[in-house]
C-alpha cells in the first residue's frame, strides 16, 4: 500500500528523483515495480521507499518551488493543507 492506497498493475507512479511518471507493471507485497520506459524497471518497497529513500508517489508531490525568504510561503502551505483536508 502505498499512502494507504493499494498499488495496482496498470498505476501510474511518480517518481520523484526521475521527474517521471511510470506504470505499475508487478505488484505484489510489500514491494511493486515500475516501468519508466527505454528498459528501466524499478521494484519499491511498499510505502515508496528504494535504498531507504521515498522516491514514489501517486503524482508529484512538488507544487510549487519555494523561494528564499517568502512571507507568504506558510499562508500557502496552510492553504494547501485546508483543501487536503476537506477534498
Amino acid at each position: 500500500m502505498l499512502d494507504g492506497f493499494v498499488v495496482e498493475i496498470g498505476n501510474t507512479i511518480y517518481d520523484l528523483l526521475l521527474n517521471q511518471m511510470g506504470v505499475v507493471t508487478a505488484a505484489s507485497t510489500p514491494q511493486f515495480t515500475v516501468d519508466f520506459g527505454s528498459g528501466r524497471l524499478i521494484t519499491y518497497s511498499g510505502n515508496g521507499n528504494l535504498s531507504g529513500r521515498r522516491r514514489a508517489y501517486w503524482n508529484n508531490p512538488i507544487l510549487t518551488l519555494p523561494q528564499k525568504a517568502d512571507p507568504q510561503w506558510a499562508l500557502l502551505q496552510a492553504v494547501v493543507a485546508a483543501i487536503r483536508a476537506n477534498p
